[in-house]
């Protein structure tokens, strides 16, 4: 009989031995550590992008697509793949800026330069914004040769547009400047820090020559 009970104690002993690590009381600790982690990320990226390498300047509007705010590019696994984090639009961030676009169109046909001065424009007034003024300052010679789409341009005709515009709204004039083929070059110059009193010191585009 004593016999008998000391095998059974033995096999019990040897069973609870036999268990997996995962189940000792200590196995827990790296799994709540893990999802701290997770979650102070969380709080600071509200949305993730895959694992990709064609990231690379995507991320902006892979987040302004789904409503927030780009904030950084993290490295996501051990082949220096990366994915883009967005955070949540800022809360104080201002509606609208004032915004300086300077347009290089090629020359020779004002009514290509009045053209992509209406595009723009009206990509402005479309998203609520305000077009402050517009000047056309004709055709000057540029600093160097400039090749554009296969053509070399030694001159350029120059027009100023400063408006008021939201973030979305000068996003979508900057691509429609990138894209169009007519344009050589385009500066876009964001003016004071968006506060009404700052922004009223600026007064209709003025030209220096």
């Amino acid at each position: 009989m004593k016999l008998t009970g000391l095998v059974f104690i033995a096999s019990l002993a040897a069973g609870v031995l036999a268990l997996p690590a995962a189940d000792s009381p200590t196995s827990p600790v790296p799994n709540l550590a893990e999802r701290a982690g997770l979650e102070t990320r969380a709080a600071k990226c509200v949305a993730t992008s895959d694992c990709s390498w064609g990231y690379a300047g995507k991320c902006e509007q892979f987040c302004r697509v789904l409503g927030y705010d780009f904030r950084k590019m993290e490295k996501c696994d051990w082949l220096n793949r990366k994915r883009c984090c967005c955070k949540r639009p800022s809360l104080h961030a201002p509606s609208t800026m004032l915004y300086e676009l300077i347009g290089i169109v090629r020359p020779g046909n004002l009514a290509e330069v009045k053209e992509i001065a209406l595009t723009c424009g009206q990509l402005v007034l479309r998203k609520g914004g305000v077009i402050r003024g517009i000047q056309n300052h004709g055709v000057y010679a540029l600093p160097r040769p400039v090749t554009r789409h296969q053509m070399k341009h030694r001159e350029g005709h120059h027009f100023v547009m400063r408006y008021d515009a939201s973030p979305e709204a000068h996003a979508g004039v900057r691509s429609t400047m990138r894209i169009d083929p007519r344009v050589i070059r385009a500066a876009h110059v964001k003016l004071g820090s968006g506060s009404l009193a700052d922004a009223a010191r600026f007064g209709p585009v003025k030209w220096d020559t």
